[in-house]
């Protein structure tokens, strides 16, 4: 795929999946694979992994968004936003990251989080050379979500993101060298 020449295409075409998934196949309960990951992998939903956040960039331990549970432990009301979000323009679930606990890694939880409930509202973003990719600003208020969306326990959220991030990080990786690959190749047959 990446010998299309353009990472917007590529991450827009796979990006989520490719981040989206995985955690749901390594820490999801029986019940959330068969709802999200399924028809993932059918190709009939699309994912994104909403991490990132304006004050913070990816520093994971340092994120701000909270997640509180109700008193009756029904739900979570998630607050804060989310920036350059990977296929946030298009994607149907998201495994958002958020404050759970106390500061620093030990406090963060994921959630599987519908991009049509209400409370969240997005801004596509303009960002040369991977417009495709569907970047978008996030912003929650307000936002309830099942306890049975938590993925993983609470407070594993840390865990949960840096092993996403290293699946990632290779793909990119991967990714970047094919891509300047093609770059040399065109480079090439242009001189």
């Amino acid at each position: 795929m990446a010998r299309c020449g353009c990472l917007g295409t590529v991450w827009g075409i796979n990006g989520g999946a490719s981040v989206g998934g995985p955690p749901i196949d390594r820490y999801g309960t029986e019940s959330q694979k068969q709802k999200y990951l399924a028809p993932l992998l059918r190709g009939l939903q699309r994912h994104c992994l909403r991490v990132t956040e304006p004050a913070v960039g990816s520093a994971v331990a340092g994120l701000t968004m909270t997640a509180a549970k109700t008193p009756d432990g029904s739900s979570y009301v998630l607050n804060g936003e989310k920036k350059w979000i990977t296929q946030g323009r298009w994607a149907d679930h998201g495994l958002v990251a958020a404050r759970t606990g106390t500061s620093g890694a030990k406090g963060i939880s994921v959630f599987i989080v519908p991009l049509n409930t209400k409370g969240i509202s997005k801004r596509k973003m303009e960002n040369s050379g991977v417009s495709s990719s569907g970047s978008t600003f996030l912003e929650f208020d307000e936002v309830y979500v099942p306890s049975e969306n938590l993925l993983g326990k609470e407070n594993q959220g840390f865990e949960i993101i840096m092993s996403t991030f290293a699946h990632g990080r290779l793909w990119v990786g991967i990714t970047a060298l094919r891509l300047s690959r093609v770059s040399y190749e065109d480079a090439y047959r242009h001189a």
